[in-house]
């Protein structure tokens, strides 16, 4: 018998899935950042 947490982290993992070969994941995030007005990461603020 699974447990709730079993059935949480499968659809996490299925979710995860999924957005893994959506090939605009990639230019939403950039939007995203971009928006804000800051970088992913500190080495693109401190380079």
């Amino acid at each position: 018998m699974k447990t709730a947490t079993q059935d949480s982290k499968t659809l996490f993992l299925q979710q995860a899935s999924t957005f893994s070969y959506d090939t605009c994941i990639s230019e939403l995030r950039n939007n995203i950042y971009q928006a804000r007005g800051r970088s992913e990461t500190d080495e693109d603020v401190f380079s």
